[in-house]
């Protein structure tokens, strides 16, 4: 199937789906500027129901607000002293060949994120962006944000994609780092051995570009 041909069958999958098509800005208020909607009622009853109602109920929540506030500014001092060095690194090998009591588990923890260094080969992965590039190029109607200046693309199943994400050094990253930092009860329905993909869209980001910013965000 030609490049053409597996757009127009993407779109006409989405047209069946019955959602309107969009880009990233479609979703993060930051970008296209649009107003935050309210969520329904039914999120107040929820967080009624989990909390309570009652006097020493709001008491607590409201402490313990109050002490995340303050941890938070802790947390702030601690990013604007260190800057970008606050994100922990790790090198492929180490990652690999380390055991779960690795002096970087730790940090990891910690932080919630971590930047594995050395994972896949250079001259591979700027294979895989050039392929990208000229998938694009041949397919100029594929959505993308800024519209002006297209950085990130409704692109999820590319074959470079499609080949990072099946590669057995980010499947053994993702692996390690599971298994390093997690354990489970050998009887609970779930496994740390098998990680799941998450196919998110591709971004291209320009060299220098600190426009295009996500706003804060949980996935």
């Amino acid at each position: 199937m030609s490049n053409s041909a597996t757009v127009s069958s993407m779109q006409s999958m989405s047209a069946m789906g019955g959602k309107a098509e969009g880009d990233i800005s479609t979703i993060f208020t930051s970008l296209s500027g649009a107003e935050h909607d309210a969520l329904p009622p039914r999120f107040a009853d929820l967080k009624k129901e989990i909390v309570g109602t009652s006097h020493e109920a709001h008491r607590k929540l409201t402490e313990s607000w109050v002490d995340l506030l303050a941890e938070l500014q802790v947390g702030l001092q601690e990013i604007q002293r260190k800057g970008s060095t606050i994100v922990p690194e790790v090198s492929f090998k180490e990652l690999t060949e380390s055991g779960d009591k690795a002096a970087w588990t730790k940090e990891v923890a910690k932080r919630g994120v971590v930047i594995v260094r050395d994972v896949v080969p250079d001259e591979e992965a700027l294979a895989w962006k050039q392929q990208v590039l000229d998938y694009i190029k041949a397919n100029p109607q594929v959505k993308g944000f800024p519209v002006e200046d297209k950085q990130a693309y409704e692109i999820y199943w590319s074959k470079s994609q499609v080949q990072a994400r099946s590669h057995p050094n980010v499947l053994g990253a993702q692996k390690a780092l599971m298994s390093r930092l997690f354990h489970a009860d050998p009887n609970a329905p779930l496994s740390l051995n098998y990680p799941v993909s998450y196919a998110d869209r591709l971004r291209v980001r320009k060299p220098g570009d600190a426009k295009f910013a996500l706003g804060p965000h949980i996935e």
